[in-house]
């Protein structure tokens, strides 16, 4: 149960758009944020604290996908608030989330508005994935491969997208990892695509 103090931070962080506070009281109580439906929070969700982050990319970071699931319900546009260098909640999703049933969830309910967005360096999520966080670029090939919700030729495309250093998806695995796995990746998809 939520204390009396902390639901008043939580108050006082809204009315006064204290976005500071909001991340102070985030980090400390990962729940806090599935209260915020009934206050009139939407437009702090969308500010970005110090760090160039939102609450929704804090909340990833920290590893409370449930919260910035919850918060991403009371408003779906915070998907595409875009953080500290372009990065969207999905990039941080990439890169810090574990759970397969998480990750599916947040893939199925907001892929369509992010999941061509690049950073500043123009990277996608699957680039984000292939250098941090490996069972999540494998989670999100198994995903892209199998949808529906995209077209073949998008799907092509994604996995042809060159960053700023002219490196696809397949380069930057094979450069940041010691023994990339790249049959496994490139078998998701055409075999005639090339990387």
């Amino acid at each position: 149960m939520q204390s009396a103090k902390t639901e008043y931070k939580l108050m006082v962080a809204a009315e006064q758009g204290d976005i500071d506070m909001l991340y102070q009281l985030i980090e400390e109580d990962g729940n806090v944020l599935h209260r915020m439906d009934r206050m009139d929070v939407p437009p702090l969700a969308k500010k970005l604290n110090k760090e160039g982050l939102t609450p929704v990319h804090v909340a990833l970071k920290c590893g409370y996908t449930q919260l910035a699931l919850s918060l991403l319900r009371l408003d779906k546009s915070l998907v595409g608030v875009k953080g500290k260098m372009g990065y969207t909640p999905l990039h941080y999703l990439v890169m810090y989330e574990m759970d397969k049933d998480k990750l599916k969830k947040f893939f199925d309910d907001y892929h369509p508005c992010i999941i061509n967005d690049l950073t500043s360096q123009g990277e996608t999520a699957l680039h984000v994935a292939a250098r941090y966080n490996n069972k999540a670029l494998k989670f999100l090939l198994e995903w892209v491969s199998t949808t529906a919700k995209i077209s073949m030729l998008q799907k092509q495309k994604l996995l042809g997208v060159d960053n700023r250093d002219k490196e696809t998806v397949l380069h930057v695995l094979a450069r940041n990892q010691p023994e990339p796995q790249v049959h496994p990746i490139s078998s998701h998809f055409n075999p005639k695509f090339k990387f």
